[in-house]
């Protein structure tokens, strides 16, 4: 009994030595991985304050060279037109204030833009370029050259590569043509797109500020004044679609709505002459 004891005694002592010696191991190799990943750190650290500090010195002192152009945020076609444009400014040096020069030139040389960024990349050594394309809502009739267009914030642009498959409302403007369209007229195409009356055509009186709507079945609306905006579209596609329900077949009989006594309650139609 008392040697089966001893053993037992012996092999407690075997396993509590054999614990101690890994955790002996384990404090042992503890400090070291954590000194590496306090060196590793410092190191990074470093690094990043070191590119950060000879980027900053480079923008302040101006001497910062682009090694490249990034252009971001247009099609194929304007994307190469602006590289080849900016190309000659690699390898030379760029600071803040040509950047917002280069800004300018890019929106007087591209009226199809709405905002231009250029941004240097201190780290990358890039020169970034982001764009974003003005979103036109109709297309302005009669131009003599370049396709004309109107923005969603009224202003009127030149588009020389636009997409030929993009439908939009066509409007033509009587009187002195504007650098920029009223946000009333805007708000008039935009909501007669969502009362979906398809008008073939916009006629825009900028000195009476009367609106003419020509549909495509040649019926055509007299809007009067663009106000009271909603209520006059609303009523003009009730009207339209009324008269396709009631005269499926006869496409050919055009007619006419008058809304100029639209205040007074009053809807004129009538038909017009073949």
């Amino acid at each position: 009994m008392k040697k089966y004891d001893y053993y037992r005694a012996a092999g407690r002592q075997t396993a509590r030595r054999q614990t101690n010696r890994k955790k002996f191991s384990l404090s042992f190799l503890k400090p070291i991985f954590l000194l590496c990943l306090l060196l590793g750190i410092c190191f990074g650290v470093h690094w990043v304050a070191k590119r950060a500090y000879e980027g900053w010195t480079a923008s302040r002192l101006g001497t910062w060279k682009p090694k490249a152009v990034s252009v971001s945020g247009a099609d194929g076609i304007l994307t190469k037109e602006i590289q080849v444009f900016v190309q000659p400014k690699v390898a030379q040096p760029f600071a803040v204030s040509d950047a917002v020069a280069l800004q300018q030139q890019l929106i007087n040389k591209y009226p199809q833009l709405r905002e231009v960024r250029v941004k240097r990349g201190l780290f990358s050594g890039n020169l970034n370029i982001s764009l974003k394309r003005r979103v036109p809502i109709a297309k302005l009739q009669g131009s003599a050259h370049e396709a004309q267009f109107i923005d969603e914030d009224g202003t009127l642009y030149a588009e020389p590569n636009a997409d030929p498959m993009r439908t939009l409302a066509a409007v033509k403007i009587e009187g002195e043509m504007p650098a920029k369209l009223e946000k009333s007229w805007i708000s008039f195409i935009q909501q007669s797109a969502k009362n979906k009356l398809a008008a073939d055509t916009f006629v825009f009186h900028i000195d009476s500020k009367y609106v003419d709507a020509y549909l495509t079945d040649g019926t055509i609306i007299h809007f009067g004044t663009v106000n009271p905006l909603r209520e006059k579209l609303r009523r003009a596609s009730q009207i339209v679609a009324h008269q396709a329900r009631v005269h499926p077949s006869e496409k050919s009989k055009p007619y006419s709505l008058d809304f100029t006594y639209f205040e007074n309650g009053k809807v004129f139609l009538r038909q017009n002459a073949r």
